[in-house]
Formats: C-alpha cells, structure tokens, sequence
C-alpha cells in the first residue's frame, strides 16, 4: 500500500513547498521453503507500523534500540512520518501508533511516555550563550537582523527552526512566541542532525533540537538562566519542555503495549 512516509531528507534550508517521494513498506520476505507437498505454507509475521516526528525519531530509535536489547527484536518498526499525515493515516488503519509531542484527536488513546527538552544550539563559536524567553521570541520572529544586537559578534543571524508540522517547533513557539509567527527566512531541517549539520557550518547560526540529541559539533544556550540537563529538564527548572506521548484510535495491545509501558517504567526515578 502506497504510503506519505517520509522516503528522504531535505537539506537545511529547503522550502516546506518540497515534494517528497510516496514510498511503499517493504514487506518482511518469508524465508525461503523448499518445496514439499507435505508442507504447508508457512504464514506471512504481521509487524506493526509506529510513526515518529522527524524531529523525535532518532530519540524513540534509542529506545527501542535498549528494548530490543532486553526483551529481543519487537515485532514491530519505526516510520519518521510528518505529524498530520500520521495523524491521518492512523485514522484510515493504515498505521498502529504514533510517538509525537502533540495533543491526539478527541477520543483517542494517549500516554505520556517522558519528557524531552527543546535545546536551543549555536555554532561553538558563538558567544552568546544565554536568552531569555522574550529574546527568543524576537530572534525567532526576525527582529534580531544581527548578533551584536545581543551582546555577539556582528554576524548575520541564521535561524534553523523544524518543520511547522513539527511538535518541537509547535511547542517552541507556544513557550517563547506568544502566538506571533515564526520568520519565513528561517531555514528548515527536517532532524535534529540536520540542524546539527547546518549549525557546524554557519557562525551565525541558531536552531532548536531535543536535549537528547546534542552533540559536541554545537552548544547548547542557557534559557532564562538554566541550562538543560537531565535534572533540570526532569525537575522543571528549564523552561522548555515537551512533553512526549503515544497516540493511537484506540489502546495498542500486545508488543506496542509492552513496549510503552517499558519505557515508563524506564523513564520512573
């Protein structure tokens, strides 16, 4: 069945109006049987399909990576979808779950599965390390053309912000934009390495990706004060924060259902 799965990544700074190709799942291919009259066919494994934010995926991929490691390989595989075209296509029973930080339709089953910090990154070179949520705001909405308007060098400000689809992106302007519209120049990356990658590349540059996923190639700002970490993202202490959940029509069962409640169980102090 044709599918809106995501088939390949944009490179930073590629327009939303970008086509992507329909992919098809390739299904698992029964092993080989020789042939014997006295054998019956041998049935096709059914694996459940999970959906995951771009932005999310390769958070969930860890956690799945250690599931498989303690209770063996799930019967079931990871899809990095655009949210809403997830959304959709667990209504038509074309998907089983989806791992996003946005709020499911009326009715459906959700359950919060832990908590991811929005970072907020710049190129090392950067010396501006610390906003408050109200200069975010501005940076975000392009008010801020240059970066000796906030205590930096003076070097054009490139902003690197998800996809609008996006619930990073959504709740990032929930916390620091106050409704106001994210600037049209801002460049889009589809993931967090793809941020990473254009922030290694351009001094100027600041883009926003899930704690989880930082790496040494950028540094992460304090916001209004706090740095993210493990504990202040846990306790509260850092402001931006999203909360991540599993949404479906109706409660999974089976491998999906034991697989969401080993990462709660995982993510309790």
């Amino acid at each position: 069945m044709a599918s809106n799965r995501l088939m390949a990544r944009p490179q930073p700074g590629r327009g939303i109006g970008e086509r992507w190709g329909i992919g098809v799942l390739i299904p698992i291919l029964a092993i080989g049987l020789t042939a014997c009259a006295s054998e019956p066919p041998q049935p096709t494994l059914a694996i459940g399909r999970v959906a995951v934010s771009p932005s999310l995926e390769a958070s969930a991929a860890q956690r799945m990576a250690a599931y498989a490691a303690e209770r063996g390989v799930p019967a079931f595989d990871l899809e990095p979808w655009l949210e809403q075209a997830a959304i959709e296509a667990l209504d038509a029973g074309e998907l089983d779950l989806l791992i996003s930080g946005r709020e499911p339709p009326q009715g459906w089953f959700a359950t919060p599965l832990w908590t991811e910090g929005i970072a907020v990154v710049v190129h090392p070179s950067n010396p501006v390390r610390s906003y408050t949520l109200a200069e975010l705001g501005a940076l975000y909405r392009g008010l801020v053309g240059s970066w000796d308007m906030l205590r930096g060098d003076s070097i054009p400000v490139t902003l690197i912000a998800p996809y609008p689809d996006d619930s990073l992106r959504l709740r990032f302007e929930a916390l620091a934009m106050n409704g106001a519209t994210l600037s049209a120049a801002a460049q889009l990356a589809l993931t967090p390495q793809d941020t990473i990658i254009a922030l290694r590349q351009d001094p100027g540059g600041i883009g926003l990706i899930p704690f989880s996923q930082l790496s040494a190639d950028v540094r992460a700002a304090r916001v209004e004060g706090v740095l993210p970490s493990e504990g202040t993202v846990a306790d509260g202490r850092y402001p931006l924060r999203l909360q991540i959940v599993a949404i479906a029509p109706s409660e999974p069962t089976g491998a999906l259902r034991d697989w969401l409640a080993w990462i709660q169980a995982d993510e309790v102090p």
